[in-house]
């Protein structure tokens, strides 16, 4: 009785086995192209590259090694930032020929923002199994396999502020910058720097800081101070002080500062 019992215990134990073995062998088989469309998604959000490319069709594979695979990959995802990739709505068509056609939206996040398209892959059967023809179209839509992706950043240049009738408030604009050319000063430059510090309302060792910099030669124009280009006066009392040059700067400028304080950020007339 004791042995029936232990014969029928490893019988269901046996059966159990097989059918764990038999069910991980139907679910694993790529005889199914949602697996291998799951499958290979799920290893490139994963950067799980080298599995990625298991998942390839023969030809695809002789048109690009395991480690070529890997490194554009890698090297394009990677130098965008790529996160977050998600695919959604996709849908499978079967072809004359067998293959099946998959459509699917991919997105993702990058260095440049979210990045969102639709794209579509061919999977092919060989040996009972589905394999994807593989492009570099995969990766970016209508990206070439001979072309690079290149990130750059584009620094974006400060907006202007204009009233209800279109009256320019702040925006790019020209102003004067003053400055000294030492070898053109006096020898006694101290009473000129006294003088030049009280009109550009600076302290005296700013500008001596600034002439003894070490990149300063005789002919150097060493900048100080930025004045209001209309500052005709104040311009004036400025080049009548020897080594003083004013030459023309781009800048942003607040025409009405103290009239729209309440709109834009205030900022002395003279020195912005």
């Amino acid at each position: 009785m004791n042995k029936t019992k232990v014969l029928i215990v490893l019988i269901v134990v046996v059966t159990i086995i097989a059918l764990s073995i038999i069910g991980f062998g139907i679910f694993s088989h790529k005889d199914n192209p949602e697996i291998t469309i799951t499958e290979y998604f799920s290893y490139l959000t994963n950067g799980e590259y080298e599995n990625m490319y298991e998942l390839l069709s023969t030809s695809s594979k002789q048109s690009i090694s395991k480690d070529d695979f890997v490194s554009r990959n890698k090297n394009i995802y990677s130098g965008i930032e790529a996160t977050n990739i998600a695919i959604n709505d996709i849908q499978n068509e079967k072809l004359d020929n067998g293959d099946i056609k998959v459509t699917y939206n991919m997105s993702m996040d990058t260095l440049a923002g979210q990045v969102s398209f639709p794209n579509e892959m061919t999977l092919v059967k060989e040996d009972k199994n589905y394999f994807i023809n593989w492009s570099s179209k995969l990766i970016l839509q209508n990206l070439g396999n001979d072309e690079k992706v290149k990130v750059s950043s584009i620094s974006a240049k400060r907006g202007n502020i204009y009233d209800r009738n279109g009256v320019l408030l702040a925006g790019e604009g020209i102003i004067s910058s003053v400055g000294l050319v030492p070898g053109k000063m006096n020898e006694n430059k101290d009473e000129d720097i006294k003088k030049l510090a009280e009109l550009l309302e600076i302290t005296e060792e700013k500008i001596k800081s600034a002439l003894s910099a070490s990149y300063v030669k005789d002919d150097t124009f060493v900048a100080l101070a930025k004045v209001s280009k209309d500052n005709y006066e104040l311009k004036e009392k400025l080049l009548q002080i020897k080594g003083v040059m004013i030459t023309d700067a781009k800048a942003r400028v607040y025409d009405y500062a103290e009239q729209a304080a309440h709109l834009i950020r205030i900022c002395p007339k003279y020195k912005c």
